[in-house]
């Protein structure tokens, strides 16, 4: 039984047709399929294409470069790809000669440079292309070469290759690995290992103890039984607060040529595995899942017609590879959990060639993915790429450049992620170090030209009940100055983990919630011209609204805030506010005490007097949303009640709150 992921080659057969002269014809003549123009194309699986001078012109431009590639054969091809070192004389032979197709030669002169960086020669390797640039009579090839002879010369020597961890790797096969966010689990599939079902499977990786002073991480690693089957199927993605996971696979329900299914975590384990509805799956070819660090968008590879290109499928042979002309696309999530209709991401992102394994850093900007159409400004048949988002059409996008020598090989490099820490990335493929077939490798630091355009800050804890048992709950965040939610994920069932990582350049304030429960929240500045990883901690204890009645629980409102020495309310000050709304009024007999509360700056009585007025303040803003005033009470306590230290500046900070309690029938 074939592969699902690697690469295809007589060694992992697939079907295969040579491209007519038609296609031939059409891919030179026809610049850009409009959305809805075939009948095989309904406009329900994307959205309209833009009526974008400037991407038009990118589309015409790649697909001319193009060209080169067309009419070639899949025997001859797959003969150079699947060439090894004792193939060197044929190689050279093909390369050397001219009455070879020019992609021809390109492509043998990749595998013998890819030969010697394999053994450690990048100066023989650049010394290669800069010899045989000139061969190819074309000035694009030409820059091409010299680009890729200074990539080779200009590596940056403090980067390691490491082994992914101890417990990770086997004499066997691992590939596409998927971390999560805070590296604490990496799930990636495992082809014939030892416990396996079928041929491939999803294995998980959880770590044990965390990289540190050289040494490597250790995990301990293990199949997902209840997500394997007796066919092949891998990980595609996992959601960022690791309580859903993407995977491609044979699983009932498929409703096209390759879907995307998901399952997701309970406290018992993974659950039945369901198929991603439409428009994400499609009667055509769909992989590569991502789920955006603030969970409100995805991204997927596609091959469905109606991009910028000529519509080529996936697994016949088509420009030199069995890819065909997947493209990248980005599908928002509604709040009532829909997803709307797909958005190309554009010809500056898409190629007449295949792109493959989208992957959104934590910074919402930048992207790494794979693709065969970059052939001029690649080492390989695919290589990892990274560009970075310059708006919000998800449109408009810096030029993608290759992410160089470490992570791209002469063959087929793919499926390149990172953790929320920028100086992180994984990656599978065969190193002078490896167990035994494809294994996982961690590099750091990144080198720069790989590295993300900014720094996130991370935040993680757990969130517990009263009774210190983990508890599922949602943990949203949104920006504190103008209100705008900005994400939100859930804690993992099992344990009660989260882990979140915010974008550089706003403060935020973030919550946790749950149906009959008091949320509780926090808030971070996160600079926009931070210059390291930042990681916090803070867990949230939940109380059910039945035992804060009887318990007399004093919830803070971290998130309100009053102009110095005053009782009027900040702007930043609403989203806190509306969220006791909404508790309010999902239950409409809760009572509460509003209560304010000062440092001891100042005399007794001034801050008694300011604290019961900022408490007011809070008491009348509810009223003006419709909340009974029998409901509430406000009360000023001034420093009487601190909870911190008034001797330092942080301390008073804290002392200055405004706080609830939920009061009882009788009270």
């Amino acid at each position: 039984m074939s592969s699902l992921f690697l690469s295809p080659s007589p060694k992992n057969p697939r079907p295969v047709r040579r491209a007519t002269a038609l296609a031939a014809l059409a891919g030179l003549a026809v610049l850009l399929i409009p959305a809805g123009s075939s009948a095989q194309n309904p406009s329900r699986f994307f959205e309209t294409l833009p009526d974008s001078a400037p991407l038009r012109e990118t589309a015409r431009l790649r697909l001319k470069n193009y060209g080169w590639r067309l009419n070639l054969q899949a025997g001859r091809m797959a003969r150079i790809y699947d060439a090894q070192p004792k193939d060197r004389a044929r190689l050279e032979g093909i390369l050397n000669s001219d009455r070879n197709p020019a992609y021809e030669r390109w492509a043998a002169l990749q595998k013998l440079a890819g030969f010697l960086r394999t053994a450690g020669e990048y100066e023989a390797a650049a010394a290669l292309y800069k010899k045989h640039k000139a061969v190819f009579n074309d000035p694009l090839l030409d820059r091409a070469a010299m680009s890729l002879a200074r990539m080779m010369e200009n590596r940056e020597g403090e980067i390691r290759i490491l082994s992914g961890g101890e417990g990770l790797n086997s004499p066997s096969y691992e590939y596409l690995p998927i971390p999560e966010l805070s590296g604490d689990r990496i799930y990636f599939t495992a082809r014939n290992r030892d416990g396996r079902k079928n041929g491939e499977d999803i294995w998980l990786a959880r770590r044990k103890t965390p990289p540190k002073n050289g040494a490597a991480p250790v995990y301990d690693s293990a199949p997902i039984a209840e997500l394997n089957t007796r066919e092949n199927e891998g990980p595609d993605a996992v959601s960022p607060d690791g309580t859903t996971l993407f995977m491609f696979g044979n699983y009932s329900g498929s409703r096209g040529q390759g879907d995307i299914f998901f399952s997701r975590l309970s406290k018992n384990g993974w659950e039945s595995v369901k198929p991603l509805p439409a428009p994400i799956n499609s009667p055509y070819f769909e992989s590569d899942a991502f789920l955006t660090a603030d969970g409100r968008a995805m991204l997927f590879a596609s091959d469905r017609p109606g991009g910028y290109y000529p519509y080529q499928a996936k697994n016949l042979f088509y420009g030199g590879d069995w890819w065909g002309n997947t493209d990248l696309y980005i599908s928002f999530i509604n709040k009532d959990g829909t997803y709307s209709k797909p958005r190309n991401l554009g010809s500056l992102i898409n190629t007449p060639g295949s792109e493959r394994t989208p992957y959104l850093h934590p910074d919402g900007k930048t992207l790494y993915f794979a693709s065969s159409g970059f052939a001029e400004n690649s080492f390989g048949d695919m290589d990892v790429y990274k560009s970075v988002r310059l708006d919000d059409t998800w449109q408009n996008w810096s030029e993608p450049i290759n992410v160089g020598t470490v992570v791209n090989g002469s063959d087929t490099d793919w499926g390149f992620r990172l953790t929320a820490r920028a100086d992180e990335g994984y990656f599978s493929g065969v190193q002078q170090n490896n167990q035994g077939g494809d294994d996982i490798y961690r590099v750091t630091p990144l080198p720069k030209n790989a590295q993300p355009a900014g720094q996130v800050a991370a935040i993680r804890g757990r969130i517990l009940d009263q009774n210190g048992e983990p508890l599922q709950a949602e943990l949203e965040w949104q920006d504190r100055i103008t209100g705008e939610y900005l994400g939100t994920i859930q804690s993992r069932p099992d344990t009660g983990e989260f882990f979140i990582a915010l974008p550089p350049g706003r403060s935020y304030a973030y919550y946790a919630k749950k149906d009959g429960y008091l949320s509780s929240s926090r808030n971070i500045d996160v600079p926009a011209d931070g210059t390291e990883y930042v990681e916090e901690s803070a867990s949230f204890e939940l109380i059910q609204v039945s035992a804060a009645q009887s318990s007399g629980t004093e919830i803070t409102l971290s998130n309100i805030n009053f102009a110095t020495g005053s009782a009027k309310l900040t702007k930043d000050s609403v989203g806190e506010l509306d969220r006791l709304l909404d508790l309010l009024k999902r239950n409409p007999i809760l009572r509460i005490e509003i209560r304010g509360h000062t440092d001891n700056t100042g005399s007794r009585a001034t801050n008694v007097s300011l604290s019961q007025k900022r408490a007011q303040s809070v008491f009348d803003y509810l009223v003006e949303q419709k909340i009974d005033k029998n409901r509430l009470r406000a009360k000023g306590f001034g420093p009487d009640k601190p909870i911190a230290s008034n001797d330092t500046a942080d301390g008073r900070r804290e002392n200055r709150r405004v706080t609830f309690v939920v009061l009882g029938a009788d009270e």
